[in-house]
């Protein structure tokens, strides 16, 4: 499991490199003069790590993402519960003294489907082919062919939402470690910068502070200000 090597929100996080950044272009010379890796390349490394993590989806938006993929399911669901009862309905018609072909058309293993959705999609299979079979005697008794084929065509959504649905399921675990170690890089380069930024402005107070990252952290209610430690002090590795 890939943990967070720093304290207070992301958005904090990144609108500190932000600050820093600037401040560090605008005086990169003193900085290379102290520590030559500290230069050019090292500030273009820097900020591209900030606009990776500023890409990465937040973890409230993804959990977003997976319930409007579940809603949308949810709805292919009521669809073909509706498709169902419109065969149930034409079957009747068609076939009012045949009781066993109603069943064969109408499928009662629809009350064992509940909420899954692969029994659904089989489901839908077997009353697409039973309705074929019978689409003749269906379309005599108002059923269209349209209204037919619309059964095939939810089944093949269905099907395609629900492999995106669980590919972005089982995604998401590997995104949020991606988005962490992106986050805790760039955190990481924010302590080297501060560290070196004490040295280089000793004795000036007012530049040393810029360069130190204060998360904001509310608890019950409040807002406390945290001053995150140096590089050294944190122990905090390259990745």
């Amino acid at each position: 499991m890939t943990l967070r090597k720093y304290q207070g929100s992301d958005a904090n996080l990144i609108e500190t490199a932000n600050i820093i950044l600037h401040f560090v272009e605008a005086d990169l010379t003193a900085f290379t003069s102290f520590d030559p890796t500290i230069d050019s390349t090292y500030m273009t490394d820097f900020k591209n790590k900030m606009e990776a993590a500023l890409h990465f989806s937040r973890h409230g938006m993804m959990i977003d993402q997976q319930m409007q993929k579940t809603q949308l399911v949810g709805a292919c669901m009521k669809k073909a519960r509706d498709i169902y009862a419109d065969v149930k309905y034409f079957a009747g018609k068609a076939f009012p003294k045949h009781p066993e072909v109603r069943r064969e058309i109408a499928c009662n293993l629809i009350s064992k489907v509940g909420n899954s959705k692969t029994e659904m999609i089989v489901f839908l299979d077997q009353l697409y082919v039973a309705c074929t079979k019978y689409a003749s005697e269906l379309n005599a008794a108002g059923m269209t062919a349209t209204k037919m084929a619309s059964i095939q065509t939810l089944r093949i959504e269905m099907m395609d939402m629900h492999t995106l649905q669980d590919a972005f399921v089982k995604s998401r675990p590997v995104v949020t470690a991606e988005r962490i170690a992106t986050y805790n890089q760039l955190h990481w380069m924010i302590a080297r910068i501060n560290e070196a930024a004490q040295i280089v402005y000793r004795g000036n107070e007012v530049k040393q502070k810029i360069f130190v990252f204060k998360p904001y952290i509310k608890a019950k209610g409040k807002v406390i200000v945290m001053q995150a430690p140096l590089a050294k002090e944190s122990r905090v590795e390259s990745l």
